[in-house]
């Protein structure tokens, strides 16, 4: 879908992205993570043809873009970022404008605004003018408009921008929804970080418009933290402390009054130590799992691994 080679851009003397390669496949759902600044968006301009490239290419739907078909290509794409929603304007008349820019009229055109509304569960808001909606609702027919016109490949630049808390859970509900039903492309940029591991299958972290790491979430963990970190909920804890630091497999690196924070390469290990513990007449509570999460290593990457792995 997008594919992206050695691309570089300075403006007004400044580097803004350097060097870049980057690759979403089709019916990927991919994140660009990184802060203010990092070069996200200008990287979104530099695939959209908005800015001109200094150096490198970029290939859309497996064409070389350039000036000839960028338009063509363009209109294959849906585009959710801040642009204004007319404030006076229904959410039907806002819809049905943007439509018409791609050759949407009728009753084609009514059938697919009803059908996204309702994806979005704002049907009852098709009359409502703008101005009357929420962060939130205003995000969701931003949504709608974006991807009216049925694109192969939707990209998301801070969809989340501006909401609260749940709203912004609430939204990362809907576009997971989106990629599974509608069997999009997407490429995100954002901040939100939580909860990311459940709707993204790749994901690149750009720091100071250089990509500092690229890959399948789930793997990079698994080799960033090999030791999987486990919270052992049990009494007596200071018996149960001495069997954990006998065995050699098992790394107890924190303990509370009744908890016991323990990591382990081989997951096998701990039912063995659950076994050994009852053996001895511990009584267990409960074992969890501590999972390292995309927050996890999102921070660690920026931070240049400073944090701790255990915190």
């Amino acid at each position: 879908m997008i594919e992206v080679k050695n691309i570089s851009k300075s403006i007004n003397g400044k580097q803004i992205v350097s060097n870049i390669n980057l690759k979403v496949r089709q019916g990927e759902f991919f994140a660009l993570l990184g802060p203010n600044g990092a070069g996200k968006t200008t990287m979104i301009r530099l695939i959209m043809g908005v800015l001109k490239l200094d150096s490198g290419s970029v290939h859309l739907f497996g064409e070389d873009t350039n000036e000839a078909n960028i338009e063509d290509l363009k209109r294959r794409i849906g585009v959710q970022n801040d642009a204004n929603l007319y404030e006076n304007w229904t959410v039907y008349e806002n819809m049905k404008i943007w439509g018409h820019l791609y050759g949407l009229y009728g009753d084609k055109l009514d059938e697919r605004i009803n059908d996204l509304l309702n994806f979005f569960d704002i049907e009852n808001k098709i009359d409502a003018k703008v101005s009357s909606l929420s962060k939130g609702m205003k995000q969701k027919v931003l949504l709608s408009r974006s991807i009216i016109h049925q694109p192969e490949l939707l990209i998301l630049d801070e969809p989340t921008s501006g909401l609260d808390p749940q709203t912004q859970e609430n939204l990362i509900h809907y576009l997971k929804k989106l990629a599974e039903d509608q069997k999009l492309s997407i490429l995100m940029c954002t901040h939100q970080l939580d909860g990311l591991e459940h709707i993204i299958n790749n994901f690149a972290i750009i720091q100071k418009g250089a990509i500092k790491l690229q890959g399948d979430p789930d793997l990079l963990i698994d080799q960033r933290w090999p030791l999987k970190r486990y919270v052992l909920e049990a009494t007596p804890v200071n018996e149960a402390k001495k069997i954990c630091e006998a065995k050699h497999s098992i790394n107890l690196y924190k303990n509370t009054e009744n908890k016991l924070y323990i990591a382990s390469k081989d997951k096998h290990e701990i039912p063995l130590l659950a076994k050994d513990l009852v053996t001895a007449g511990i009584d267990i509570f409960s074992i969890s799992e501590c999972k390292y999460t995309i927050k996890d290593l999102y921070f660690d990457v920026i931070n240049e691994g400073e944090a701790s792995h255990y915190e």
